[in-house]
């Protein structure tokens, strides 16, 4: 239908579709062929035209030469429209590389058909592309680009000029022995001609896998960059059905008025009423976004197993670690574009920061009976918004041990250190700075696939150090105990019922007594869920 200039979903009266096709070709062989399509298609007052298309394929010697054509008329009481695609291309062939050339046209016009005037276009350019691309027997795969394009748009019922560009891309792949590479670049430059307006984007992304010692160290790195044009952002939290939000609203000064210092983040699953909704504003900013991504898991040799001493000890450990870093800044200088994760930029020039440490050491992984684990954690967030900037960290240091008493019996023991830091600068009542200390055993009986119950005790302390007059402090004991069950894939039940008594200091209707309480109330809290899963088709 697009190809008709026709749209169903703006125009849906009902029609009969009468079309007729035609086609006739010839074939000498995969490299020299030409197909003629005549379609004839009336569909009351929305279509009435005719569309042909040529596409033409032939090779002399090392020369490809390849030629398409498609030409579409659609005449209706209130408009006429035009489609007129065609193309031709040029290559040399070789073994290593392919040097070619391609022109390529778009017109597409819908005019009045009382007046003559342009009412609508698709699109309508001309564009000439010169190419370099890797021959079957190159070592390396590659096509490097160049495009030159001219486009026009409809402006008080003609087709003007509307903007000229011109874009390099290159596409990069290598395969080695022990690691491969796979890179994308794209430089664009585009000029408007109604205000003589310059743009110039740059995007690009680079992966990188490495293999070595039999696939005991494997990592992984992502690198990209772009640019764009973003709205400056502000955000409001609208209401939504039960635990399809985010937040639950807590009315601090009890005035009735949803302010926003006084939205959180909901820890239950019955308080996610709201949904925090970014929404755009009038000014625009030239965004420059720099990715990158690390990740590496360690393994020692598992020949070194049961060989006793140092190796034998070295064979129990392994790592998994990932880096990710995400930041967009309007600073244009080409060392922060390029490597911007690696820089402290100034808050006058950073829209959003993203930063994710973890790390994680353990040991007899895979052992049937035992095993033990340590893992840092690091995760930090910062981005503007209208009024100011809003920052989020989280360090977490964890440990645990796991004991397979029997087949049946399982015990779980772990402990946590963390500082989680929330920071506003127009929001300063919501800043504060929690350190905090959790134990955690936890004791389970599978008797067998179907069934597993748990019972875990944790307990917590948690204390604001934010500055020397803080003095909201917590200490949290609380016991769970949880049963799945499970029958094959069709059903699964899983209950739990927590109680929890808090011992709390400081003002509790308050963003961080709400943290630290973790929604609950100070004194004894019981609290219970209840998720039943059923599977109704088989399939």
């Amino acid at each position: 239908d697009r190809d008709w200039n026709y749209d169903p979903i703006k125009d849906d009266r009902m029609f009969s579709d009468q079309i007729i096709n035609s086609t006739i070709g010839v074939e000498r062989d995969v490299n020299s062929n030409f197909n003629y399509r005549l379609t004839r298609r009336l569909r009351g007052a929305q279509v009435n035209g005719f569309q042909h298309q040529i596409d033409a394929n032939h090779r002399i010697n090392k020369f490809h030469l390849k030629a398409s054509y498609f030409n579409m008329n659609n005449n209706q009481v209130e408009f006429n429209a035009n489609w007129s695609r065609y193309s031709a291309e040029v290559s040399v062939i070789n073994k290593s590389i392919i040097p070619g050339y391609r022109y390529n046209v778009d017109l597409n016009v819908i005019r009045n058909s009382a007046t003559d005037s342009v009412q609508f276009s698709a699109m309508y350019f001309d564009e000439h592309t010169a190419y370099l691309k890797s021959g079957e027997n190159s070592k390396i795969d590659f096509d490097i680009r160049h495009t030159y394009r001219e486009d026009k748009n409809p402006l008080e019922g003609e087709i003007r000029d509307f903007s000229t560009s011109q874009t390099t891309r290159l596409f990069l792949n290598k395969d080695f022995k022990t690691s491969s590479v796979n890179t994308v670049f794209n430089y664009r430059t585009i000029t408007y001609q109604l205000d003589n307006d310059q743009e110039e984007t740059i995007s690009g992304r680079l992966d990188w896998i490495g293999r070595w010692l039999d696939n005991h160290i494997r990592s992984e790195i992502t690198y990209s960059i772009a640019n764009s044009q973003e709205l400056k952002r502000e955000f409001v939290f609208i209401r939504v059905p039960i635990g399809q939000g985010t937040h639950t609203w807590r009315d601090l000064n009890d005035d009735g008025i949803q302010d926003l210092s006084e939205f959180f983040e909901a820890i239950n699953q019955d308080e996610r009423e709201y949904a925090k909704i970014f929404t755009p504003t009038n000014e625009f900013i030239s965004a420059f976004q720099n990715l990158f991504v690390f990740r590496v898991n360690l393994e020692a040799p598992r020949a070194w197993r049961g060989q006793g001493g140092l190796k034998e000890l070295l064979s129990k450990l392994s790592n998994n670690t990932s880096w990710s870093a995400d930041t967009k800044t309007t600073d244009d200088d080409l060392d922060t574009r390029l490597l911007a994760f690696a820089k402290d930029i100034p808050e006058d020039l950073l829209l959003t920061e993203r930063n994710g440490l973890r790390s994680t050491i353990f040991f007899n992984r895979t052992h049937a009976l035992y095993g033990l684990d340590f893992t840092y954690i690091n995760n930090e967030s910062k981005q503007l918004l209208t009024n100011g900037f809003e920052a989020r960290t989280l360090e977490e240091y964890i440990s645990g041990v796991r004991i397979n008493i029997s087949k049946q019996y399982n015990l779980n023991l772990r402990s946590k250190h963390s500082t989680k830091s929330v920071s506003s600068d127009f929001l300063t009542d919501r800043n504060y700075l929690l350190d905090e200390y959790e134990v955690n055993p936890r004791f389970s009986w599978q008797p067998n696939d179907r069934m597993r119950f748990s019972l875990e005790y944790t307990l917590t302390e948690k204390e604001n150090v934010l500055t020397a007059e803080s003095t909201e402090r917590a200490s949290l004991n609380e016991v769970m105990a949880e049963l799945r069950l499970n029958k094959a894939v069709k059903s699964n039940l899983n209950a739990t019922l927590r109680w929890i008594e808090i011992d709390f200091e400081g003002e509790e209707v308050s963003p961080v007594g709400y943290d630290m309480l973790e929604a609950l109330r100070p004194g004894q809290n019981i609290t219970w869920s209840l998720n039943w899963q059923q599977k109704v088709t088989s399939g």
